[in-house]
């Protein structure tokens, strides 16, 4: 909860106009919030006027989430399975693939992931793939995650 109190004078019926910039934190969580208006006497003790519930503030990420962990591989057949530890603020998930180690790449093979896995089929049993994951919101996308790699074999 922040508090912010202004002493204004207005004359009964006098129409007051008031304007106020809140800057949060970077600390404070993403999400809505209430805003609570009074009017008090000179002295702030008796209270002419309360609404609780007079407007909302959505405060929305004014960062990118942090790059996915713990991203692992499993191998199938002509699929790799990938899994991850979601992050926190990320929307959405984009996954980068290489066939050598580092060199995953700066486009993604898939984008919009909203779970923390995502199975990548059609490729080509013996062949080594190197994967690693960006987490996304509407300020940016993270760094890549840990790389995992894997062979996709019939067994």
């Amino acid at each position: 909860m922040t508090t912010y109190w202004t002493g204004q004078n207005f004359s009964a019926g006098q129409t007051l106009q008031h304007s106020y910039t809140w800057n949060s934190p970077s600390t404070l969580a993403a999400g809505t919030y209430s805003v609570e208006v009074g009017v008090f006497n000179a002295n702030w003790t008796t209270n002419y006027y309360w609404n609780g519930s007079a407007a909302t503030i959505t405060l929305t990420s004014s960062q990118p989430p942090a790059a996915p962990t713990g991203l692992t591989a499993a191998k199938g057949n002509k699929q790799i399975s990938l899994k991850w530890t979601a992050s926190a603020g990320a929307q959405t998930y984009n996954v980068y693939r290489g066939t050598s180690s580092g060199a995953e790449g700066t486009t993604p093979i898939a984008s919009g992931i909203t779970s923390t896995s995502y199975t990548n089929t059609g490729l080509i049993n013996g062949r080594k793939y190197y994967y690693k994951v960006a987490a996304v919101n509407a300020s940016g996308t993270s760094a890549l995650s840990n790389e995992a790699s894997a062979t996709p074999s019939l067994k």
